[in-house]
């Protein structure tokens, strides 16, 4: 268990951020914890914390040989498919999806928020213990196109489209109807028109 105390609200971020690089993620989700308390509601804490629990998620996959058949961990059938169990990596990802959504809430148009939050629903999908794996890819779906629309070129847009891919490639997944896409993504050019970011998307990597 961690022992990690902040010092003081203010410096909380600062510390969250320090102890990240350290690759002291469990004890900066803690930081981040302190300065969400203390600062309100601020999409970037929200963002950092996830980032903290995707942190945890891959540790552990590191600590976990495939096809080991127990302990938390990512378990790779060799047929370019796994799945995911344990319930340290079961509670960071529900962790995680909550602090993306809340960080869309916040920012809408920030697409770092999204490519988080298409993280999570990736990494719940894969869970063993996910219920409803249709909603999770669902929500992938939606979080990989809402950041594309907002940063095609950014830097984590090519994971955004293998993921797009991915889920084109699974014979059994629905895609999402574009009338069910978020309208709060919608985007103004300079001329003032409005353009929904599916139709951004559908430019990009194209529908079906």
């Amino acid at each position: 268990m961690s022992g990690y105390v902040a010092s003081s609200f203010e410096t909380a971020k600062k510390e969250g951020d320090d102890l990240f690089r350290q690759g002291k993620f469990l004890d900066a989700s803690n930081a981040y914890n302190m300065a969400i308390f203390g600062e309100g509601k601020n999409e970037k804490l929200y963002a950092n914390r996830a980032a903290c629990w995707e942190k945890l998620i891959h540790e552990t996959r590191a600590k976990i040989c495939p096809n080991s058949g127990s302990g938390s961990g990512f378990h790779d059938h060799g047929d370019g498919t796994y799945h995911i169990t344990g319930g340290d990596c079961r509670n960071w990802i529900q962790r995680g999806l909550e602090d993306s959504r809340e960080c869309v809430k916040l920012k809408p148009a920030w697409a770092r928020g999204w490519q988080r939050l298409s993280t999570f629903g990736e990494l719940a999908a894969f869970h063993e213990d996910t219920v409803d794996r249709d909603e999770a890819m669902a929500e992938c779906e939606t979080a990989c196109r809402a950041a594309l629309a907002l940063e095609p070129g950014g830097a984590n847009a090519q994971k955004c489209r293998r993921t797009l891919q991915m889920l084109r490639d699974d014979a059994e997944y629905v895609p999402v109807p574009a009338g069910d896409l978020p309208a709060h993504c919608a985007r103004d050019d300079a001329n003032g028109e409005v353009f929904l970011w599916t139709l951004k998307i559908e430019q990009d990597v194209g529908v079906r």
